[in-house]
């Protein structure tokens, strides 16, 4: 079994997709960001690690909220692994990449947790798509996916696009990087020293 952690409910549905047949177990933290002390935060997200623990063993906890990552323990009892490393892992192999957010809160602490695998030379160009992210508060996915799309379409082509949300998996082209393109093959690793 995998546990899942989410900011917002709508991830669920991206992690169900991208694990079919995969035991999960969905937790939503809401008001993380409302949290603004690092420690503050670095407390939430242990005692609510701690509290997901103490009556079960998951193979490995997912989190996909980029916010969280930022904020986890640097060892625990059992694998943590957010999304956003495993997209990370990705782009660290290209010359150049622009990353999308629609989410500004979550801009500095993905874009300092990313420096950790950027090559040196690497050209990174980051978007904010503005006004969209109230959508997902507000339940709107029409118009979320349309900004999106209107967006990332107006974006050069010829430099590969990432998408730094889960929320925006939506919006996404084959050509494009996310946080679940490796997802499947990490679990199998998993699972087998499990």
């Amino acid at each position: 079994m995998f546990i899942c952690i989410h900011a917002h409910h709508s991830n669920q549905k991206w992690m169900d997709a991208a694990l079919p047949g995969e035991s999960l177990q969905h937790i939503v933290i809401e008001n993380l960001l409302a949290c603004t002390e690092r420690l503050q935060v670095e407390k939430k997200v242990f005692e609510q690690l701690e509290s997901l623990c103490e009556n079960q063993k998951p193979i490995a906890i997912f989190i996909t909220c980029t916010y969280f990552a930022a904020h986890l323990p640097k060892e625990y009892k059992v694998p943590l692994i957010p999304l956003d490393a495993l997209l990370f892992e990705q782009l660290a192999t290209l010359p150049a990449i622009q990353i999308v957010f629609t989410n500004p809160a979550t801009v500095e602490p993905t874009m300092a947790r990313y420096q950790l695998w950027q090559p040196e030379n690497q050209q990174v160009t980051v978007h904010v798509i503005p006004n969209v992210f109230q959508y997902i508060e507000q339940e709107k996915w029409e118009e979320y996916t349309r900004e999106i799309t209107q967006f990332v379409a107006n974006l050069p082509q010829e430099i590969p696009t990432a998408f730094a949300q889960l929320s925006m998996e939506c919006a996404i082209r084959v050509s494009d990087h996310s946080c679940l393109t490796a997802l499947p093959k990490t679990v199998q690793k998993l699972k087998s020293f499990a």
